[in-house]
């Protein structure tokens, strides 16, 4: 899945990484998350810097309206990763 560009008409403010390291979360959504091999080769993170990143994207309301079909599973993946340090 792609996430929009917009939310309510009005471009986020993401860049083209973020938006690459949102479109790589959803897609692994369905078989359980990335491996940290495949997180390590796209975006040059460790498991713990990848898992930080997309939970400090998700913190911003606006990117609801970008997954909205992911969002839930998105947050209850990734939600917590900045408070727990994984």
């Amino acid at each position: 899945m792609k996430i929009r560009d917009t939310a309510r008409g009005v471009p986020l403010p993401l860049d083209r990484e973020d938006r690459h390291l949102l479109d790589f979360a959803c897609r692994w959504l369905p078989f359980g998350g990335a491996r940290s091999g495949d997180v390590l080769v796209e975006f040059g993170l460790t498991p713990a810097g990848y898992r930080a990143r997309v939970a400090g994207l998700l913190s911003n309301p606006e990117i609801q309206a970008m997954v909205p079909s992911h969002f839930d599973l998105l947050r209850r993946s990734f939600g917590d990763a900045r408070s727990s340090g994984h």
